[in-house]
């Protein structure tokens, strides 16, 4: 996971997947709007939670 600090002072940050039907690199963002040690524990939490929903609905 990564993040990176928008213009407007939020933080988005970003995590890769492989898809396993393409076998393709793919990436999901969450946005939160601080950078404090329990936004990125929440940011991890929502970001698994996309990728899950994500490779479950396929």
């Amino acid at each position: 996971m990564w993040m990176e600090e928008l213009p407007n002072g939020k933080y988005k940050f970003f995590e890769r997947y492989k898809d396993p039907y393409t076998e393709k690199l793919k990436k999901v963002s969450v946005t939160m709007e601080k950078k404090t040690p329990q936004a990125r524990n929440q940011a991890a939490i929502l970001l698994q939670e996309k990728i899950n929903k994500k490779l479950s609905t396929k």
